[in-house]
């Protein structure tokens, strides 16, 4: 009898994460993987390391307001 697949969960917010996670955030994520198939869309504090299998980090950047 084959396992059924994990669902996918996509996260994607203004959080912003710095790698290694906290303790508590990766208690968190690691439960959250124990149930789903889960990717991240975040904002990172620091450059460096900006993706691994489940984050994807992007530069934190400023809102463009056109001027007229």
């Amino acid at each position: 009898m084959s396992a059924r697949p994990k669902r996918r969960l996509l996260i994607a917010g203004r959080n912003r994460y710095r790698f290694p996670l906290t303790p508590s955030l990766q208690r968190k994520f690691d439960a959250l993987d124990r149930v789903f198939d889960v990717r991240v869309l975040a904002t990172g504090l620091e450059p460096g390391v900006t993706r691994n299998g489940t984050f994807h980090l992007v530069p934190p950047q400023r809102p463009r307001v056109p001027l007229t």
